[in-house]
C-alpha cells in the first residue's frame, strides 16, 4: 500500500507538478496490464480495468492535492 500512496503524497508535499501523480498512475497501470494476472476465465478485463484505473487516478490526484494543502499549512 505504501508503494501506491507514498509517491503521490511526496509529489504534493515537495511541490512537483500535477503531472507527476498522473505519470505515476500511468506507470502503475501499464505494470498492472503487463502482469498478466487473470483471476478467473470469465474475467472481463476490458470492462473492469478502466473502472479500477479511473478510481486510482482520482485517488492519486486527491492525495496529491491533500499533501499540497498540508505542505502549505
Amino acid at each position: 500500500m505504501l508503494l501506491y500512496i507514498a509517491p503521490p503524497f511526496a509529489f504534493g508535499w515537495f511541490g512537483a507538478g500535477v503531472a507527476a501523480p498522473i505519470i505515476w498512475w500511468g506507470v502503475l497501470a501499464l505494470m498492472s496490464l503487463g502482469s498478466e494476472y487473470r483471476p478467473s476465465p470469465g474475467y472481463n478485463e476490458l470492462k473492469m480495468c478502466p473502472i479500477a484505473f479511473a478510481i486510482a487516478l482520482v485517488a492519486f490526484v486527491s492525495i496529491y492535492y491533500a499533501a499540497r494543502w498540508l505542505a502549505t499549512s
